[in-house]
């Protein structure tokens, strides 16, 4: 009888701590979904951050590269008006001062290119990361399953 009574407290707490188990489970099941999710979210708004800042880059370089192009031709128009500097001196001064501007406005696009570079690096290692967390989870599930089995073992020895 005292021996009974053992027994059945001894499966008793089996039950509580299988029932414990499961709950844990679901509830790590569940964290795990919903960290998922926030990491899918995370990447999808880092990926689309990227292209849209790539996509800045792109614009700025063509700018840039027009812009050049343009400094150029200014440049060779102030050497032609030069010559005849006499004859022509307000348009000279003033074709001077738009290469100035210009050169102004290229600087500017260039420190504009510079930080979306930055931004850009920064976007990219802050996607690895989400990327190395992912993987982390892929760990936690299949430990996870592993455990599933070895209760599942357990469970099928009592």
């Amino acid at each position: 009888n005292e021996y009974m009574k053992g027994q059945q407290s001894l499966k008793q707490m089996i039950e509580e701590s299988n029932a414990r188990a499961d709950q844990a489970e679901t509830e790590l099941r569940n964290v795990l979904k919903r960290h998922e999710s926030q990491l899918a979210q995370a990447n999808y708004q880092d990926q689309r951050t990227i292209r849209m800042a790539e996509d800045k880059l792109a614009q700025s370089m063509a700018l840039l590269d027009e812009r050049d192009e343009e400094i150029s031709r200014l440049r060779a128009t102030v050497k032609k008006l030069e010559s005849s500097m006499n004859e022509h001196e307000e348009g000279v001064e003033e074709v001077e001062q738009e290469v100035e501007e210009l050169h102004d406005e290229n600087e500017a696009l260039q420190e504009q290119v510079d930080h979306l570079e930055a931004e850009c690096t920064g976007l990219k290692e802050k996607v690895a990361a989400l990327e190395g967390e992912r993987s982390q989870l892929g760990a936690l599930q299949m430990e996870l399953t592993m455990l599933r089995e070895e209760r599942d073992r357990e469970r099928a020895k009592s």
